[in-house]
C-alpha cells in the first residue's frame, strides 16, 4: 500500500461554475500557468449513488411516534414506543388521600402536530411493561420482548383533529402554543400501589434505579385497525388523582377545612429510558432499492442514499498527487414530489459523512463538524436542491488514509438543537416522516475537483 499526502487549500480567484439550469457544468481538465509559476486544473470524475435499508436508527429522545400511516411510493410506517417515568429521590405525596384513596390515573399523551389523515380514527392501547428496559435506542427492537399482550392497562380513541372544539378555538390553541393531548385512563390499582408503597417500602423511592424496578413503565402502542395518521408526542405524563383535605382559615378566623383534588405527575424525560420502534410495512422500501433512476431517503428510519467518490477506482490518487487540492463542491438534486395527499416531503436538513461514521456520530453525541468529516445542508426548494459547499477535506482524508478504496458517504436527514444563542448543541437522526428521490441524471452525477500546484519560474 502506498501512502500519499494530500494538502488541502484555497485558492482566491478559483471559482466553480454552474450552468443557467443549476445543475453542475463540467470544465474537463485545464491548465493555467500563472506568473508565479502556479498552475490550476479540474478532474471531473462521475460518482455512483446507491440506495439502501435502514433497519433501525438511534433515537434516544423523549418525543415519539405514534400511530401508522400509508404512502403510495414508500408503504406503510407504523410507529409506537415504550417509556420510564422520572421520579425524584426519596418521592413522597404533597398529602394524603382522603381515607388512603386513590381517585384515578390518567395518561396523557401531548402533541402539537401529526402527519397524515386528521380525521383518521385510532384507538391507542396501554400496557404494562414487565421486563426491564435495555438501554439500546435503536428503533429496530421487539417489543414482544418487554410486554405481556395480555397485560392491557387502557384503550382510548381519537382522532388527532379534536373535534369537540371550533375551528376558531382550536386554532387559538395552535396560536398559544397549547398541546393537545390522548388521555388514556389507566387503573386505579396502579396509582394506590404506588402510594402504598410510598408508605410501606419508601426504599422503592430512594433512587431511579430503585424505582424502575418497581414500576417498570409502559408500551404505547395502537390497535390493528389504526390506520391513516402519526401523532408526534412531545410529552408523556402520568398523573396519579386523589382527593386530599385542605386546612385553612376563614376571614372571621374561623378555622376550616375542604375536599379538593389533586395530582402527582410523573413524566418521561431525559433521565430514564424511552425507547421509540418505528416499523416499514410492505413491499415498496425494497423495491425502491433496486430503482436505478433514483436514489431514496426515507425517514424515520426506512432507507439512506450512499454516495460513492471513485478516489481509488478512477485514478483520482494519482491526478492529484503532489498537487494542493483546493475545491470539490458536492450537491444533490431531486425530483419535485409527489402531488396525493399526505405525500412525504423532503428532510429540511441533511448531513453527508463518511459511512464507516454513521454509527458513532450520533451513539456519541457528536455535531456538525467539517473539521471531523461531518457537513450539512438545508433544502432549497426553489430549485430542489442541497448544497454542501466544499468537500474537499474528506476527499483528501480517504486518499491519505485508505487509498486503496472509494470513499463512501452516507446522507441522512437529521434534526438539530440550538440553544439560546442559536448554536447546535445536539444533532439527532431525524425522527419525523420525510422523503426524496434523488436524481441520477449522468450530467448531475459528474463533479470536479479543482487542485493546484506551485513551481518555481526561472
Amino acid at each position: 500500500m502506498k501512502i500519499r499526502l494530500f494538502i488541502i487549500g484555497i485558492l482566491s480567484g478559483v471559482f466553480f461554475m454552474n450552468s443557467c439550469n443549476d445543475d453542475l457544468n463540467p470544465v474537463g481538465e485545464t491548465i493555467r500557468p500563472g506568473e508565479d509559476g502556479s498552475n490550476v486544473r479540474a478532474d471531473t470524475f462521475q460518482i455512483k449513488t446507491e440506495t439502501f435499508p435502514v433497519e433501525g436508527v438511534y433515537a434516544r429522545t423523549t418525543t415519539a411516534l405514534l400511530g401508522e400511516m400509508y404512502d403510495p411510493l414508500y408503504g406503510t410506517l407504523k410507529a409506537d414506543y415504550l417509556c420510564q417515568f422520572y421520579c425524584p429521590d426519596d418521592f413522597e405525596f404533597y398529602a394524603e388521600p382522603i381515607d388512603g384513596k386513590i381517585d384515578s390515573v390518567l395518561l396523557h399523551l401531548r402533541y402539537a402536530s401529526w402527519y397524515g389523515d386528521s380525521i383518521a380514527p385510532m384507538v391507542a392501547e396501554v400496557y404494562e411493561v414487565s421486563t426491564d428496559l435495555k438501554r439500546d435506542f435503536y428503533s429496530n427492537f421487539d417489543p414482544s420482548e418487554y410486554y405481556n399482550p395480555e397485560d392491557l392497562w387502557g384503550t382510548q380513541s381519537y382522532t388527532p383533529r379534536d373535534f369537540s372544539k371550533t375551528d376558531s378555538a382550536w386554532n387559538a390553541d395552535i396560536t398559544n402554543g397549547y398541546y393537545h393531548s390522548v388521555n388514556i385512563k389507566l387503573p386505579a390499582e396502579l396509582g394506590q400501589k404506588i402510594y402504598e408503597a410510598t408508605l410501606n417500602h419508601p426504599e422503592v423511592f430512594a433512587n431511579q434505579d430503585a424505582f424502575n424496578e418497581f414500576f417498570k413503565g409502559v408500551y404505547i402502542t395502537t390497535n390493528s385497525n389504526s390506520k391513516g395518521n402519526l401523532l408526534s408526542i412531545l410529552e408523556t405524563r402520568l398523573h396519579i388523582w386523589y382527593d386530599m383535605e385542605v386546612n385553612t382559615t376563614t376571614t372571621a378566623g374561623n378555622d376550616t377545612s375542604y375536599i379538593a383534588p389533586n395530582l402527582e405527575a410523573f413524566l418521561a424525560t431525559k433521565e430514564v429510558i424511552q425507547l421509540n420502534r418505528y416499523e416499514n410495512l410492505g413491499p415498496q422500501l425494497n423495491e425502491l432499492i433496486e430503482d436505478q433512476e433514483y436514489s431514496y431517503i426515507k425517514s424515520p428510519a426506512g432507507l439512506y442514499t450512499r454516495i460513492i467518490v471513485p478516489t481509488a477506482s478512477a485514478g483520482l490518487i494519482d491526478k492529484i498527487e503532489g498537487r494542493t487540492m483546493n475545491s470539490f463542491e458536492f450537491d444533490i438534486k431531486l425530483k419535485p414530489e409527489q402531488d396525493w395527499d399526505d405525500a412525504l416531503t423532503p428532510p429540511a436538513l441533511l448531513m453527508l459523512l463518511p459511512e464507516d461514521s454513521l454509527e458513532v456520530h450520533f451513539e456519541k453525541k457528536r455535531l456538525i463538524d467539517s473539521s471531523v468529516l461531518s457537513y450539512s445542508a438545508n433544502y432549497s426548494s426553489g430549485t430542489r436542491t442541497y448544497t454542501f459547499g466544499n468537500i474537499a477535506n474528506m476527499i483528501a482524508a480517504q486518499m491519505r488514509e485508505d487509498p486503496e478504496e472509494d470513499l463512501r458517504m452516507v446522507l441522512v436527514p437529521i434534526t438539530t438543537v440550538v440553544n439560546s444563542n442559536s448554536v447546535v448543541t445536539d444533532v439527532y437522526p431525524m425522527f419525523t416522516p420525510s422523503a426524496a428521490q434523488i436524481r441520477k441524471d449522468e450530467d448531475l452525477m459528474e463533479f470536479t475537483i479543482i487542485s493546484s500546484q506551485f513551481t518555481d519560474k526561472k
